[in-house]
């Protein structure tokens, strides 16, 4: 395996967690769908088309946290918004949020 400091490392480390949180059939379905939609929602977004890139925006997010609630875990931003606030207030401050387990995230080597 990749060494997790190396470029590649880093990438391996995100297809093993991307693998790990996307294993639930329903959530695999509703990811096929639900990415490129909001991939092609952005892209109209640039060529004009703002209620379509909106619609198409929102509705793949949906299919991406229902496929994550079919799964019973969380959609990757709020994971990464959790880390992110962990790292600016600090473990004293985020006592009230303890029911928030970013272990639980992390897959086992």
């Amino acid at each position: 395996m990749a060494n997790s400091s190396s470029p590649l490392g880093k990438i391996w480390d995100f297809i093993v967690d991307y693998c790990g949180r996307h294993k639930h059939p329903v959530n695999a379905v509703l990811h096929i769908f639900g990415v490129p939609m909001v991939f092609y929602g952005i892209y109209q977004w640039f060529v004009g088309g703002v209620a379509l890139g909106w619609a198409l925006f929102i509705g793949g997010y949906v299919l991406q946290w229902l496929g994550h609630t079919a799964q019973g875990n969380e959609v990757g931003e709020v994971i990464l918004i959790k880390k992110i606030w962990k790292k600016i207030v600090g473990p004293k401050e985020t006592e009230p949020l303890a029911e928030i387990d970013l272990k639980k995230h992390e897959i086992e080597r």
